[in-house]
């Protein structure tokens, strides 16, 4: 291999690369990297080998980077051969910018390929690919046979797995939009099959004569046009043609879809949904029309799912939920312990739960979840060691990180039933959150989740409510707009150390009742600071509804005792009032957030009154009350 050491400058090695300049560096995307994301480093350096040296921020292959800039540049790939390398050379900067300009005009594609899918003629020599790149984006080329690659696929169209359509001649041959879909469809053990592009040439066609066609039709207006392009292309060499609607399919959803969303799902109830269709014809097209208004009572119920809940008659799989509430309010608390008990198979609130595995995004405070993970571990007893919750940390772009989540789901096994989100604020990919549009492409980037975590799990999303919420009054951030994207708004609202869930504004489910839930503060053997101090944390229990009431009942008990305080000092402070009633923080020090609580829960019920001097005074009222009390 020739050795380069009179390179370009580094503008020019850049626009190879669709990077920049950075210093004496050049920083461009890496071999299966986004457009965007520049983690590789190349660096001009005489005494290298040749004449540059890389480095993947990514951790990426640094022989496959080196590999990908010598293409990029023009420059011949290195061989292994255990031979001697051949004598270094030297090549004008004219020669090195002429192979730059035809390397970028042969292969200038981007480098984030997520898939690639070959079309091969029958003697299984390769004719085109189609690559998919991210975000969903496709391109096709053909071998140009000098080792390259010309960026389209030619005049010769074959369907894609044709080999095994030709090894299987009598077999039905399913009909998808995309290769991604006829792979999964494959992967059954069906022969199944699509073009590029939708291109039924009559090459395509008359491979397909004399068979059994199934057409497997996406969601949408697009998939219900080309599944009627490929049924009127296919009629008269075909056997027989079906238009196959799969009941149940969200919008725009697939087959792969489908598939994912019941596991039980397999290769024989596709063929029954498949062969359940009716006979395809041209003068049926109008009568078989999907998006034709009135449908018959059959077919208006055919589509119909049964619920599959995670916690019955509260959280359902595949539907997008919001939980707001204050800060403070313990929606951490309670969603945490939700996590818990569905991953447990342990019910929630009194309600039954369907064990399932469960991701948690810990995005504002992960130091703040942790320790009171590890606290509600030792109260609940289950073993953190052991428990099927898995967890992210800080804050990431789930738009880009999409396949990266989806992959890494699936090596843990997939099939999540419950995803946690908190917050979401914390994951708001625009730049303005009073934007009423980007709200609500927030709420639709929150319920893409659905489909990128593996198993069409139940999506629930901690959420600030519109500023200067009341209790009566917690509708998620961005109002209407995120609202009209979510299935339900569950809510949180606190009393002292009770917290309420509930719901406001909608929900999509039966009515329940309030769920409480007590905020505790306690300590775990394994949470001390440097010094051996233990540390406290957070947790939530269930209260039933009689321990509510004494809650409650000692609540009113509570300000009865600080009303009386108050008529025999008018100037007493808040922590006077908390030292009094014996109320201490974890610290020692008086409790006045509690003793505020109940001033303020006096001042609201006209009992007492604040003077323009600062201190107290008991109104009628409060006067009557303290009477009737004595």
């Amino acid at each position: 291999m020739p050795t380069y050491n009179n390179l370009p400058d580094l503008a020019t090695i850049a626009r190879a690369l669709g990077g920049r300049v950075h210093g004496q560096e050049v920083h461009a995307p890496g071999p299966g990297h986004s457009a965007n994301d520049a983690s590789l480093c190349v660096r001009l350096d005489p005494n290298a080998p040749d004449g540059f040296i890389v480095h993947s921020f990514a951790g990426d292959d640094p022989l496959a980077c080196k590999d990908y800039v010598r293409q990029r540049l023009g420059l011949e790939a290195f061989k292994p051969n255990g031979g001697e390398r051949p004598a270094r050379r030297r090549v004008s900067t004219a020669e090195i910018n002429a192979m730059i300009m035809a390397a970028t005009s042969r292969a200038a594609e981007p480098s984030n390929i997520v898939a690639t899918y070959q079309y091969k003629d029958a003697d299984g020599a390769l004719l085109y690919e189609v690559l998919r790149y991210e975000p969903k984006t496709f391109r096709q080329r053909r071998p140009d046979g000098n080792g390259g690659w010309t960026w389209k696929a030619g005049e010769r169209r074959v369907l894609y797995r044709l080999q095994e359509l030709l090894e299987y001649p009598d077999a039905s041959v399913f009909i998808t939009e995309g290769e991604k879909d006829a792979d999964r469809v494959a992967s059954l053990g069906h022969c199944a099959t699509t073009v590029a592009c939708g291109d039924w040439t009559p090459d395509c066609v008359n491979a397909l004569a004399g068979r059994d066609i199934l057409i497997l039709e996406d969601n949408d207006e697009a998939g219900r046009k080309k599944a009627h392009e490929a049924a009127a292309a296919l009629h008269s060499v075909a056997k027989t043609v079906r238009i196959v609607r799969l009941p149940g399919l969200p919008e725009k959803g697939d087959v792969s879809d489908w598939l994912d969303a019941d596991p039980r799902v397999g290769a024989d109830d596709l063929t029954k949904v498949g062969f359940d269709a009716a006979v395809w014809t041209p003068d049926t097209t109008i009568a078989d029309d999907s998006s034709r208004l009135i449908k018959s009572s059959a077919e208006f119920v055919a589509g119909f799912v049964p619920p599959d809940y995670v916690v019955v008659g509260l959280l359902q799989r595949r539907f997008l939920y919001s939980n707001t509430g204050q800060t403070g309010a313990g929606k951490t608390g309670v969603t945490l312990r939700l996590a818990a008990s569905t991953a447990i198979g342990m019910n929630f609130a009194g309600r039954e739960t369907k064990k399932c595995r469960v991701f948690y995004a810990a995005a504002e405070n992960p130091d703040d979840v942790r320790m009171r993970w590890i606290a509600l571990a030792q109260h609940m007893g289950f073993n953190t060691n052991e428990i099927e919750v898995y967890f992210t940390e800080g804050r990431f772009t789930i738009s880009k990180m999409a396949s990266k989540l989806r992959a890494e789901a699936e090596q843990l096994g997939g099939e999540f039933g419950l995803v946690i989100i908190d917050t979401g604020p914390a994951f708001f990919e625009g730049d303005d959150e009073n934007s009423r549009a980007q709200m609500g492409a927030h709420a639709r980037m929150l319920r893409s989740l659905i489909n990128i975590i593996p198993g069409g799990p139940c999506v629930l999303v901690n959420c600030h409510p519109v500023k200067n919420a009341t209790e009566d009054n917690l509708l998620p951030a961005g109002g209407g707009t995120f609202l009209n994207e979510v299935d339900g708004n569950l809510t949180c609202a606190k009393n002292d150390s009770v917290t309420e869930m509930h719901w406001q504004g909608k929900f999509r489910g039966p009515e329940f009742a309030p769920m409480n839930f007590l905020i505790k503060t306690v300590t775990h053997e394994e949470l001390k600071d440097s010094d051996g101090r233990l540390i406290p944390t957070v947790i939530c229990e269930v209260l039933s509804e009689k321990a509510r009431e004494d809650i409650a009942a000692a609540g009113r008990n509570d300000e009865d005792e600080i009303l009386k305080r108050i008529d025999a000092d008018p100037a007493a402070t808040l922590a006077k009032l908390a030292q009094a009633m014996g109320w201490k923080l974890f610290s020692g020090e008086p409790n006045k957030m509690r003793a505020k609580r109940c001033v303020d829960a006096l001042k609201r019920a006209k009992l007492i009154k604040e003077t323009r001097t600062g201190r107290w005074q008991l109104t009628p009222e409060g006067t009557k009350a303290l009477g009737d009390e004595n």
